[in-house]
């Protein structure tokens, strides 16, 4: 059977993706953190992307 057509079954096609969504939150607690919500997000973003995250809203 030169042509025949061999489907193995995968646990992965039908399991849901493993990325997940998130929202983060940064705030500002002064105006002399004049960086910090970039900072934040930031460090956000690398743990997120550490954890097969995607974030969606900030």
């Amino acid at each position: 059977m030169a042509n025949a057509l061999i489907v193995r079954p995968r646990a992965d096609v039908l399991a849901p993706p493993r990325t997940g969504r998130a929202a983060q939150y940064v705030r500002m607690s002064t105006d002399h953190q004049r960086y910090s919500t970039q900072n934040q997000a930031a460090a956000i973003a690398v743990y997120a992307a550490q954890h097969d995250l995607i974030l969606v809203r900030t």
